[in-house]
């Protein structure tokens, strides 16, 4: 991908919205800390420093290691924790989960 297809994907999400900020904290933490599909979603929120802008991360065959990642992901990622709980019913998911995958409510 071009570097401007990239930019383009990251700033696709709708940022107004809670999903959206989802969203766009995924695709930061994507490509900012180079972490595959399967790394990302078995993140949990203790892996995540934001002061340090650190991420621990199990990779394949079971081993971990810290990756950085930079401002944009950090700014990203804070938008959205600050929003996580808006779109859950309280008790219906792991609290310690980094992302949230709840259907919205009706």
């Amino acid at each position: 991908m071009t570097i401007d297809a990239v930019t383009n994907l990251i700033e696709a999400p709708d940022t107004d919205t809670d999903m959206g900020k989802r969203d766009r904290a995924i695709l930061e933490l994507l490509y900012g800390a180079g972490l595959r599909a399967g790394e990302l979603v078995g993140l949990n929120l203790g892996d995540i420093s934001l002061d340090e802008g650190l991420v621990r991360v199990i990779g394949k065959g079971r081993k971990e290691r810290l990756v950085p990642f930079g401002k944009s992901a950090t700014e990203a990622l804070g938008a959205y924790l600050r929003v996580r709980g808006n779109r859950v019913r309280p008790g219906t998911s792991n609290p310690k989960r980094a992302h949230r995958r709840q259907k919205p409510y009706s």
